[in-house]
């Protein structure tokens, strides 16, 4: 789970936030992949885990090496479109 959470935290940062801190749509972002990955996979991606996940990315992407995400095997492919 944990590459999950960094997997979707990086998505969020890098590709809705284009790399800086916090963007000023963040919220809307949040909530619409929110929303997205409930219905998806269920429960367990409130608004609030999901900005514990851009958080968590935030905190440890300097520290998580890009080889331990490489080899969990998962993709952009495989979360939401809505990303």
């Amino acid at each position: 789970m944990i590459t999950v959470y960094f997997q979707i935290g990086k998505m969020i940062v890098e590709d809705e936030q284009d790399g800086r801190q916090r963007a000023g749509y963040a919220k809307e972002t949040i909530l619409r992949l929110s929303t997205a990955l409930k219905r998806e996979f269920g429960k367990g991606y409130s608004v609030s885990y999901v900005e514990y996940m851009r958080s968590f990315y935030l905190n440890y992407q300097e520290r998580i090496s890009q080889s331990v995400i490489g080899k969990s095997h998962l993709h952009q492919s495989t979360y939401p479109s809505c990303i």
